[in-house]
């Protein structure tokens, strides 16, 4: 299995992902990060990722987890969810809802054709509207035929919104979405750990970014 995410130059996420780069190595796993370019909005941008995964697929023919340029590994992934076309998390209180931020997906035709699609529709709409790649899937998920594992939470825990420790995660998510969009002034500065413990401290004192 390979880890496998994109950032966008000249935004945060080109910060954010030196953490995911330097966990997948401390632990010694295979990964591929690719740097794409920036179109010009969060959501565009966002909107990349069905078919950066699909090319992955076509590129590397084997499984692979989709892991967001903001988060960081903590522990090697042990997954055993056989031949599935993909691992989702879904939220425990909406069990139609799935979290897009961790998503494993084996080479199958089944998920071939559904990253296709997923693409094509968000192309679409962004042509005259914006809408990331979240909100697109959990419509299609709850439509497709498909074989989909149910990912744990430690593999899609959010740093301060699950109720387990985050020492206990897999996969640990900062959600840079809440700093994305501001001003570059304002994080241009700081480096991907420094800007995760920004939000900490930000999550810690009450106060919400959104």
């Amino acid at each position: 299995m390979k880890v496998i995410s994109f950032f966008t130059k000249n935004t945060i996420y080109e910060k954010e992902v030196e953490d995911l780069a330097a966990s997948c190595q401390a632990l010694n796993l295979d990964h591929y990060i690719e740097e794409r370019k920036d179109l010009g909005s969060w959501e565009k941008n966002c909107a990349q990722k069905p078919l950066f995964i699909y090319e992955c697929l076509e590129k590397f023919h084997t499984p692979l987890l989709w892991v967001d340029a903001d988060a960081i590994i903590l522990q090697k992934p042990n997954l055993h969810l056989g031949p599935c076309d993909f691992g989702l998390y879904f939220n425990t209180l909406n069990p139609k809802h799935v979290r897009s931020a961790t998503i494993f997906v084996n080479p199958t035709q089944r998920a071939i054709k559904f990253l296709w699609k997923w693409h094509e529709i968000l192309v679409k709409i962004n042509r005259t509207s914006l809408s990331q790649d979240q909100p697109i899937l959990n419509t299609l998920i709850n439509q497709e035929i498909l074989d989909i594992a149910h990912l744990p939470i430690e593999y899609m825990q959010i740093f301060d919104r699950d109720p387990n420790p985050p020492e206990q995660a897999v996969v640990l998510h900062f959600q840079a979405s809440r700093t994305a969009r501001m001003d570059p002034a304002f994080w241009r500065h700081l480096s991907g750990k420094e800007l995760k413990l920004m939000r900490i401290k930000i999550s810690e004192s009450g106060n919400v970014i959104i």
